[in-house]
């Protein structure tokens, strides 16, 4: 190239244009080291502030690494090279022939390459010093910053020697041969000789949001898992709405996957064919664990690819949750730390209790409280579908449950049983409803338990068939319950009310599949058997020493209904002490904390019964959570540390883990009001079961809980923790 030539080529509007451009990108690199200078005098990768150099234009949208098309945080060699190859597509050389429109087009694209070149040049030069820093002892400030002149020079002269090159020969052929020829030249041969010493140490580059040590690491997984191992390596970034290749497990596992978890940053399932992020959904055992095994599962992202591994389909589903967790979005990217998880449940119980009788709650209601629960890995909602204030569920044989017993004609306001508002209040499921909330707990691995309370708490079905009251006792049809409280009205030992009671069982296990059946049996009143003619000749017939007697046998009946249908029975704790022994295989629900725990638990056993802890003190959550909550509850406290501390020791029994209790008599705002009672202590639950004895202690937990708000935030919930 002639002088001339040189002269003419340095003034054309390409040029000129790309001085423009190289000086914006002088001023963005300039501006984010002024900005480390202010916050890093060291330039010290391990300071817990440090911010690795960003490639990215967020005022234009650019990223520069896929401007280039190499992987985030590449070598400078694999940049170099992507450059090169770029340019001889892209250079002015290779214009000839086309429109002036064409032309204008390509030199933009190759100004953008260039530019990204100079940038990434000068980061991969920022990451060197990282590496050759990595005992995180402080740079000294002279050397790090001659050597980042030096490189950055180097980049600059190596670009415009390409740039010459490549303009002087128009065959690709001949730019190669060039750019050789030009290497053996004596002062560009030193240069690389400099640059080849200092780049010898360059390998993947260290990580940019995690610049602490692996061991330094603090995850933010409510529950805390047993195993985690953060690698040293950059997290994995996938742009929002990307696609990423989904592999393994069975369709159902697909599915979940592509609805909880990728739904983050709009992700989506790319084609087969296409190249990108991995996603394994493996099947194999995980061993070596303490707890449960077939809920066991491990979690791997490294590189790009993630892999996620259980022995069955439960535990394939937890590792979603928890990688739906460490997913966080942000600077246009899904961000997933690199790191290894190994996790398994202590407890295979873990639930929440709603109590849709004394306020309801819609099927889309309660699918929401559901997505929160699997979020954390709770895997039981007990579901109080009857009591005194309404009967919920519909029972074919016997419809005046739903046509009277769903309705009461006002209710309880504030905490004086007189106060009523008078309102016609009610409402129950359809059939197609049921179904649909019970679809979709199994859709995230949690079991739908049915409770239909019974002896007492019994008014609202007497309500609708006075006919199994005690009517030689009370000879009044009541209404269903407008107060809260406990009514006297309970079911009458016969025939009929036990054929009801075996009825009842039947078709609700027909409406919802599940291993267990709730029948009830707390606060069970005896008045109205203490007056009544018939009752006395039950006890007397049967040898009952007690009208506690008569409670029992109607929770066994229902219990022996349940067997029948291939379910264990459940009860409240009260029936340890109806003088009726429970079938094999029932659980008790342990609540009544203020009445001789550990006698009940040597209770169950010695009786071969099973348990579950719902302590009144530990687990009731429509109790306030503090002195300033903005909603009604039950007059109490029960803070958040309270919940975390649920004792789960057994003294011998077995435990099947726990559960907390929102009893709806002040849930009455809607579903902000349950969210606000049900979250974060249902969160503490959730450890608490999951963890037990390896619980990381209550501040730990509510640091933790914390960084969940986002979680929390995704699924309209307002996160607050005093």
């Amino acid at each position: 190239m002639s002088a001339e030539q040189s002269k003419a080529f340095e003034s054309s509007p390409f040029m000129v244009k790309a001085r423009q451009q190289e000086q914006y990108v002088s001023q963005l690199t300039g501006e984010r080291d002024k900005t480390r200078k202010q916050t890093d005098k060291d330039f010290n990768p391990c300071d817990d502030d440090f911010t690795a150099p960003k490639a990215y234009d967020y005022d234009k949208g650019v990223n520069y690494y896929t401007v280039l098309g190499v992987d985030e945080y590449a070598p400078l060699e694999e940049i170099k090279k992507a450059y090169k190859k770029l340019s001889l597509i892209y250079h002015p050389d290779k214009m000839a022939g086309l429109s002036k429109e064409e032309q204008e087009e390509r030199a933009g694209v190759f100004i953008e390459i260039k530019n990204a070149y100079l940038v990434l040049g000068d980061q991969a030069s920022d990451f060197d010093r990282w590496e050759m820093s990595h005992s995180c002892q402080p740079l000294q400030r002279t050397g790090h910053s001659a050597g980042l002149l030096v490189l950055r020079v180097i980049v600059f002269l190596q670009l415009h020697l390409q740039l010459f090159v490549a303009f002087k020969s128009r065959a690709s052929e001949d730019v190669q041969k060039a750019s050789r020829d030009s290497a053996a030249r004596p002062t560009s041969g030193g240069l690389s000789e400099f640059r080849a010493r200092v780049l010898r140490r360059l390998r993947q580059s260290p990580p940019r949001s995690l610049p602490r040590t692996a061991a330094a690491q603090q995850h933010e997984l409510v529950p805390a898992p047993q195993v985690v191992e953060f690698l040293s390596e950059p997290p994995l970034r996938l742009p929002l709405r990307s696609t990423v290749l989904v592999t393994g497990g069975t369709a159902e596992d697909q599915k979940a996957f592509q609805a909880h978890v990728l739904e983050v940053g709009q992700l989506s399932v790319a084609d087969a064919f296409k190249p990108g992020p991995v996603v394994e959904l493996k099947s194999d055992n995980i061993e070596g664990l303490e707890g449960l095994s077939d809920e066991a599962y491990r979690i791997e992202v490294k590189d790009k690819r993630i892999t996620l591994t259980s022995s069955t389909s439960h535990g394939l589903f937890n590792a979603m949750m928890t990688l739906r967790q460490l997913m966080s979005v942000s600077d246009g990217a899904v961000s997933i730390p690199k790191l290894r998880i190994e996790d398994a449940p202590m407890h295979e119980w873990r639930g929440l209790m709603l109590d849709v009788s004394r306020h309801f709650f819609t099927a889309d209601e309660v699918k929401h409280l559901l997505r929160t629960m699997a979020l954390f890995k709770m895997n039981r909602f007990h579901w109080h579908l009857s009591d005194d204030q309404g009967f919920r569920v519909p029972i074919a044989k016997y419809p005046k449950l739903t046509e009277v017993g769903a309705w009461r004609d006002g209710t309880q306001q504030g905490h004086s049983g007189w106060s009523n508002d008078h309102r016609h209040y009610g409402g129950f499921y359809t059939p197609d409803q049921i179904h649909d909330v019970v679809s979709y707990a199994e859709s995230l691995h949690i079991m739908v338990v049915p409770e239909t309370d019974l002896p007492g708490h019994a008014q609202a079905i007497v309500a609708a068939y006075p006919e199994f009251s005690n009517r030689d006792a009370i000879n009044v049809a009541p209404r269903v319950m407008e107060q809260w409280g406990v009514s006297d009205f309970v079911l009458a030992p016969n025939d009929k009310t036990f054929s009801f009671v075996s009825d009842l069982v039947s078709e609700v296990s027909g409406l919802i599949k599940s291993d267990y059946y709730h029948v009830g049996g707390d606060e069970v009143s005896s008045r109205q058997w203490d007056i009544s003619p018939s009752a006395h000749r039950y006890e007397e017939d049967n040898h009952f020493a007690s009208p506690r007697q008569i409670a029992g046998t109607f929770t066994r009946k229902a219990i022996e209904a349940a067997n029948r249908l291939g379910r264990s029975g459940i009860v409240w704790d009260e029936a340890l002490s109806t003088g009726i022994p429970l079938p094999q295989r029932s659980v008790v629900m342990i609540w009544r904390d203020w009445d001789n725990v550990p006698s009940k638990l040597s209770v169950a056993s010695q009786r071969g019964l099973s348990v579950v802890m719902c302590p009144h003190s530990r687990t009731y959550l429509d109790f306030a959570q503090g002195p300033t909550d903005p909603y009604e509850s039950q007059q109490g406290v029960v803070d958040l540390k309270k919940v975390y501390e649920l004792p789960l020791d057994g003294h011998g029994a077995k435990v099947l883990g726990g559960q907390g209790q929102l009893w709806s008599e002040y849930i009455s705002r809607g579903l902000d009001d349950l969210d606000f009672k049900a979250w974060p202590r249902g969160a503490a639950i959730a450890e608490a079961t999951w963890c037990d004895h390896r619980r990381p202690g209550f501040d730990d937990f509510k640091r933790r809980v914390k960084a969940r708000a986002s979680n929390f935030q995704e699924l309209g919930i307002e996160l607050r923790v005093s």
